[in-house]
């Protein structure tokens, strides 16, 4: 199992989430699996609704309305939400239990550790249907032969 990310699609993800440091900041993940390997085409920027503004720092939700217009953009593109992606300000590029407990079977969690205001390390993430904690390879790649 791997994933490949196209680099311009990091780019924007990256320049998403320092955008709104201190909050975290996430989106979705559009593209294809084909036999374990995931190829991220375009990302889904999507705004941090967590109903309480002084917990955005640690906390973040999507709003549904958000998984619709993206899932009607990725089937424009013959393409899926394969996962989601959130920055994690001032803390690891790692599944925090609040995060252990949200997550949905099967998705792709890419996070994002950031200190200061940038990224400073990266990790993806899947979980398995015991909650396990699955670490993914991620290749930041120029393009993706289809």
């Amino acid at each position: 199992m791997r994933v490949l990310l196209l680099e311009r699609v990091w780019q924007e993800i990256r320049s998403h989430v320092e955008r709104f440091y201190p909050e975290e900041a996430c989106g979705l993940l559009l593209g294809n699996s084909l036999g374990g390997t995931y190829q991220v085409f375009k990302a889904h920027l999507a705004h941090n609704v967590w109903e309480k503004q002084e917990e955005r720092g640690r906390r973040y939700a999507i709003n549904p309305g958000e998984f619709l217009k993206a899932e009607r953009e990725a089937e424009r593109e013959n393409l899926s939400i394969l996962g989601i992606f959130h920055s994690h300000p001032d803390y690891p590029a790692y599944p925090s239990q609040f995060d252990q407990e949200q997550a949905w079977e099967g998705y792709l969690y890419l996070i994002l550790g950031l200190r200061k205001g940038k990224v400073v390390e990266k990790g993806v993430f899947i979980f398995s249907p015991s909650r396990e904690i699955i670490a993914v390879p991620l290749e930041i790649v120029e393009e993706v032969r289809t």
